[in-house]
Parts: C-alpha cells; sequence; structure tokens
C-alpha cells in the first residue's frame, strides 16, 4: 500500500512527510482555487473546459502513483498538482462544479441540484 511504501522510504519520518506535504499542498492548493475561478469564467477558459482540466490533472496524479515506487516522486508530483488546484484532494472540482451549477440551474432548482451535485461529490 501507499501508507507501506511512505514508511519503507522515509523511515521515522514518515508521519512528517506525509502530513507536511498535506499541509503544504492545502496552503498551495487555496489561491489555486481563487485562480481557477477566475479561469472557469464563461469568457475565459470556461466552465467545462477547466472541469476537463481538472480530470486530466487528477488523472496524471493517479497516473503517477500507479506508474512509480518512489515515494518523493508522488508527493513532489502531488505538490506540484497542487498549485493548479488539481491532485488528490482536487477543491478545484468542486468549487466549478458549484459554479457551474449556479450559472445554469433555475433558482428554484438550485436546492435540489446542489444537493444532488455535493451529494455526488461527498459520497453521500
Amino acid at each position: 500500500s501507499l501508507l507501506d511504501m511512505y514508511k519503507v522510504q522515509f523511515g521515522n519520518n514518515a508521519y512528517w512527510f506525509t502530513t507536511g506535504s498535506m499541509i503544504i499542498q492545502s496552503l498551495l492548493g487555496a489561491p489555486a482555487l481563487a485562480w481557477l475561478g477566475h479561469l472557469s469564467q464563461p469568457h475565459r477558459l470556461g466552465r467545462k473546459r477547466v472541469i476537463l482540466l481538472m480530470s486530466v490533472g487528477t488523472t496524471l496524479s493517479l497516473a503517477v502513483t500507479a506508474m512509480t515506487n518512489n515515494a518523493y516522486i508522488i508527493i513532489s508530483f502531488q505538490t506540484l498538482l497542487a498549485l493548479v488546484g488539481a491532485g488528490t484532494a482536487n477543491m478545484g472540482m468542486v468549487t466549478t462544479v458549484s459554479a457551474w451549477t449556479t450559472d445554469w440551474c433555475n433558482p428554484s432548482e438550485k436546492t435540489t441540484l446542489f444537493s444532488i451535485t455535493q451529494g455526488a461529490l461527498f459520497g453521500a
């Protein structure tokens, strides 16, 4: 498993490497969300293109994890993807899907559609 690989390669510092990288990824991801919101506006790239780019980034994150056994490469790549809002947390996708729902649904249907998308995103 991934955690076993981290334990073997990082040794006693596995907890600090993984937790530290997650904190850094969260801090890098916050400005990326604002940038993605800016890019996903209809007169710029648009919501669908940003969702497609986020899907490619998430796929790359999973592909690197499947293709290498080097924990340093995996964490580095996930941290780089956090710069553009992609990666393991993928909050950029949640933000863009929410904005897309706001743009295209009728005001009377917003509660229903937000409930459906949030339930699908968070596995409810």
